[in-house]
Parts: structure tokens; sequence; C-alpha cells
């Protein structure tokens, strides 16, 4: 847990962390992930509504995939991975849903 709240402040350890997910087969290379910062709502929480909020729209057939989600507990942060736009989607709702 003590790395986790370094990853909240130092990027470089992100992109760290991301690189061992992609070496252990856990993360395709393709993807663009993202760091975000939550100050009102927990990790978890926020994992959770983004994922049913991603849900919902694959079930009208507006998205064709959603992004990979990871809490970050301790950091008060979560970890996004996806296409260039969809991550930067997912990273403003989840600020939206923080506010």
């Amino acid at each position: 847990e003590a790395s986790a709240v370094v990853l909240a402040d130092e990027p470089e350890r992100a992109a760290w962390v991301v690189e061992v997910l992609r070496k252990a087969g856990m993360l395709e290379r393709e993807l663009d992930t993202g760091l975000v910062r939550l100050e009102r709502l927990a990790p978890a929480t926020a994992v959770e509504r983004l994922d049913a909020f991603y849900w919902n729209l694959y079930v009208q057939g507006r998205v064709r995939h959603a992004p990979i989600l990871l809490a970050l507990e301790p950091a008060g942060c979560v970890l996004v991975a996806a296409s260039p736009e969809l991550l930067r989607d997912a990273e403003k709702t989840l600020r939206d849903m923080d506010r």
C-alpha cells in the first residue's frame, strides 16, 4: 500500500506500474493510460459507478468497449487504461463524478 501512496504524486511510478502490468500480459500495449486523483469519491466507488455507466452505454449500443479501471485506494486515485479517445472521456467523466 505504501507504494500506491507514492504513486499519486509521481507519474513516473504510475508509468512503471503500467509497464509491469503490460509485461505480465495484463494490459495491452496499444492502450493509453491515465491516473485520475479523486477528492471526494472513494476510488472503488468511482470505479463501480464508471463501470456501470459504460455498461449502460454498451447495452444501448453507444460504445463498443469500456475502459479498464483500477482503484488505488490508499492514493485516492483511479488508473484508467483505454483507447486515446475513450481514455479522455473516462478521465473527464471521473472528474465530473468527483465534483
